[in-house]
C-alpha cells in the first residue's frame, strides 16, 4: 500500500514538474549504482539500503563497515559529495533512514553512529585528532578514537564540526561554524560556538519568541 501510495506521488511530480521529475529518476539510478558498486566491490562491508538518492558523487574508502539506511539522499553543495573514510578495519559507520546529506565528511577509526532524518551540509565529523599522522595498525593499537553519536532529527549547519567523544541528542542543532568535542548534549538544544558553550534548550527559545508577539 505504502509502495503504491509512493508510486502516485512520483506520478503526479512527474506530470506536474516533468524536470523535477527527470532529475528524481536520474538520482534514483546513479544511487543504484553506488548500491551496486560498493557491496560488490567490499563484499558485503559496503552496505546501502534502496531506495538511495544520488544527486551528486560519493566517495567511500577504507577497510572499515559502513550502512546507509534506505531513503537517504546526497545533494550538490559547495563542497559537493558525501566522503565516508574508515580508518581501520574495526571502523563502523551508521547512517539511518531517510537522511538528508549535503557535502559531509566522516573519518572514523571507532564507531560513528547517525539516526533517521539528520540533515548533514558541508559537515567534518571525525573520531581521531586533526593531523594524526598514525597508521592504521598505530590506530588499532593506540585508542585515541572515542564514539560520535548523533540522534534523530538533527540538523547540522554548514562548516559545523562534531569531533571524538561527543554525542547529541534527538532534534537538536549544531549552529554554523560550531565545533562540539567531548560532549554529551541532551534532547531539543541549540549548539553555538567554537568550541560549543552552554547549548540552549530549543523549547524555551521557542517560548520566547511566542512571549514576545
Amino acid at each position: 500500500m505504502k509502495i503504491r501510495k509512493k508510486i502516485f506521488q512520483f506520478m503526479r511530480i512527474f506530470l506536474h514538474h516533468p524536470v523535477q521529475g527527470l532529475t528524481i529518476v536520474m538520482a534514483t539510478v546513479r544511487g543504484g549504482f553506488y548500491i551496486l558498486k560498493y557491496r560488490l566491490l567490499s563484499r558485503g562491508r559496503i552496505i546501502i539500503d534502496f531506495p538511495f538518492f544520488c544527486y551528486t558523487h560519493i566517495h567511500i574508502s577504507g577497510e572499515g563497515r559502513v550502512r546507509i539506511g534506505k531513503g537517504c539522499s546526497v545533494f550538490v553543495n559547495n563542497f559537493e559529495r558525501l566522503v565516508v573514510n574508515t580508518l581501520t578495519q574495526s571502523a563502523v559507520v551508521t547512517i539511518g533512514q531517510k537522511c538528508s546529506l549535503g557535502g559531509g565528511t566522516i573519518r572514523c577509526a571507532g564507531r560513528v553512529q547517525i539516526g533517521n532524518h539528520v540533515m548533514m551540509a558541508a559537515n567534518l565529523l571525525q573520531d581521531v585528532p586533526f593531523g594524526t599522522s598514525l597508521s592504521h595498525c598505530e590506530l588499532q593499537v593506540n585508542s585515541q578514537f572515542s564514539d560520535i553519536i548523533v540522534g534523530d532529527h538533527v540538523w547540522l549547519s554548514a562548516r559545523s564540526i562534531v569531533l571524538w567523544c561527543s554525542s547529541i541528542g534527538d532534534r537538536s542543532v549544531l549552529g554554523v561554524g560550531s565545533v562540539l568535542c567531548g560532549q554529551s548534549i541532551g534532547n531539543g538544544y541549540l549548539l553555538l560556538g567554537n568550541p560549543v558553550r552552554r547549548p540552549l534548550p530549543i523549547a524555551s527559545l521557542l517560548q520566547m519568541k511566542e512571549g514576545a508577539k
